[in-house]
């Protein structure tokens, strides 16, 4: 039967499930010439008969062929059969409709979901996020207690990617270069994955400077902040802030809800909820039997589906590391690529100590905190 969209890899445009999944509607209609003019589309010609692509979840491999096409009338309704919506660019209307001429956007206050106009910080919504300069996008997660509780923490829905650190290694001298271009056993990491071999202190210098760039830059205002999450952050951030006591210590109640995950509560993990130690895995460590998640190593930030906050990654891709410090060691949440055991990926564990500054498993992931900063 059908799959959830997404399920598989995108191809180089960025576009999934062009092959299989559904059978997709398109807007030519049939045509029997097979030698129509060069450059000739028959896009939207007049016809009874209409043509649909891509192979479907009960086709053999050769319907799911790139350049093979079907027809059919075009009232057909079938469990195989569904549809794309693509955006055409409209013409310019001109500089009257430009300069508060009308349309979606016109007279939308700054701040606001309007044709062109930036969300701000404290107007963002899981529907409407805001956009840092980097392209790393926020959305709101309540916290009902701890020391945040009432503010508004904007989360990152993504674990800080490579392309973000460049970035700030790029602006900044000095800054330790193991993150680099690193692979683990011949497995290397594009722009889009999460960046690994960072410590605490790389963690909180990226956001200490990401807030300077903005602020200056009047991206976000003078009392906001970039930080990684707390602890108790990062636990109504995965759902389970309600069911922890905010005043008890990290290692006290790590790993304390049973049987509670980020993508549920079935265990084993069904395939492909997130990037841990399955089959495909390089880790030599225990492997989650019978789990295929198609990476070895990391994986791109959000292939995998969000969370009821909007969030990516919270379980598997790499560990996060946490503003708190607990004695001599920092604290990290979540589980990583190579992680496969049962406890390590329960929404409550926590990796509290590890004296080990920077690994091929852990990266972390921003909050931005509006209007109080410290």
């Amino acid at each position: 039967k059908t799959a959830p969209v997404k399920s598989y890899e995108a191809n180089g445009w960025g576009l999934y499930d062009l092959h299989g999944n559904v059978w997709e509607w398109c807007l030519d209609s049939w045509d029997g010439n097979s030698e129509l003019p060069g450059g000739t589309d028959p896009l939207g010609t007049s016809g009874s008969i209409r043509v649909f692509r891509s192979g479907g979840w009960g086709d053999y491999a050769w319907y799911c062929r790139a350049a093979f096409r079907r027809w059919i009338t075009p009232s057909c309704r079938d469990q195989g059969l569904g549809f794309r919506v693509a955006l055409s660019s409209l013409p310019d209307r001109g500089a009257a409709d430009k300069v508060g001429g009308g349309g979606a956007g016109a007279g939308a206050p700054a701040g606001t979901a309007g044709a062109g106009a930036a969300v701000k910080p404290e107007l963002a919504s899981k529907e409407a996020p805001f956009e840092n300069s980097l392209g790393m996008k926020f959305v709101p997660v309540a916290i009902g207690n701890g020391p945040s509780a009432g503010k508004t923490v904007l989360f990152s829905i993504w674990e800080t990617r490579v392309q973000d650190y460049a970035a700030y290694a790029a602006a900044n001298t000095g800054v330790n270069m193991v993150w680099k271009d690193y692979e683990y056993k011949g497995h290397g990491q594009a722009l889009d994955h999460p960046v690994v071999n960072v410590s605490w202190e790389d963690a909180k210098g990226f956001c200490a400077w990401l807030t300077k760039e903005e602020r200056s830059a009047g991206q976000i205002g003078p009392n906001d902040e970039y930080r990684p999450p707390s602890d108790v952050e990062w636990s109504w951030a995965v759902g389970i802030g309600d069911r922890e006591d905010a005043s008890v210590t990290p290692r006290e109640k790590s790993g304390d809800i049973d049987r509670v995950y980020p993508w549920g509560t079935a265990w084993p993990p069904p395939s492909g909820v997130g990037n841990f130690s399955g089959k495909e895995s390089a880790s030599t460590f225990g492997k989650i039997e019978g789990y295929k998640d198609q990476f070895p190593f990391t994986a791109p930030v959000g292939s995998y589906g969000a969370n009821e906050a909007g969030l990516y990654d919270l379980g598997g891709n790499v560990m996060e590391w946490c503003e708190d410090q607990y004695g001599t060691g920092g604290r990290f949440r979540g589980s990583s690529w190579d992680h496969g055991d049962e406890q390590y990926l329960r929404s409550s564990y926590r990796s509290i100590g590890i004296p080990i500054p920077r690994n091929e498993s852990t990266g972390f992931r921003c909050v931005l905190v509006v209007g109080v900063a410290r």
